[in-house]
């Protein structure tokens, strides 16, 4: 009975992280807000593959630096979020979807940041992933992430 419970109770905390896995996804591709990105930032904190939420962290906490008012916090803020990206980078390369988070922020980073390296590269491994049809998450998620590329006019 002791192992039944605690088969449950592991069964639960595992959906629970899902669960939390799949609305960062979805607030992701949501209306940019402060609120918005802190939130994906709290969920993330629960996903269960530690370099997936160092990304999702990564990626929102550089997003987050927007919205600041003194330039020195943004940067500050950004640089922490840049890290935390090249760590979820290091923690697992072949993580298409990692590569498609670190993709996002490149490319919608200002130029003097200098955080452009690595477009082709991660766009190659994002798209490779798409159309092997190992890409992760809801058809909607992909889809987004489709619609995303080519807006940007990165084909495979």
């Amino acid at each position: 009975m002791h192992r039944t419970v605690l088969l449950s109770i592991s069964l639960m905390c595992s959906m629970i992280a899902e669960a939390q896995l799949s609305e960062c996804r979805d607030l992701f591709f949501e209306q940019p807000s402060l609120e918005n990105w802190e939130n994906v930032i709290a969920k993330a904190k629960n996903v269960e593959h530690k370099a997936l939420s160092q990304a999702f962290i990564g990626a929102a906490t550089c997003s987050t630096a927007e919205y600041g008012m003194n330039p020195f916090r943004k940067l500050e803020k950004f640089d922490l979020g840049k890290e935390e990206i090249e760590r979820a980078v290091q923690n697992d390369a072949e993580n298409a979807e990692i590569r498609f988070l670190r993709l996002c922020i490149q490319i919608e980073s200002p130029g003097f940041l200098d955080y452009d390296s690595n477009i082709n590269e991660d766009a190659s491994v994002v798209w490779q992933a798409l159309n092997n049809n190992s890409w992760p998450g809801s058809s909607e998620y992909r889809e987004n992430v489709e619609t995303y590329l080519k807006k940007k006019d990165l084909k495979p």
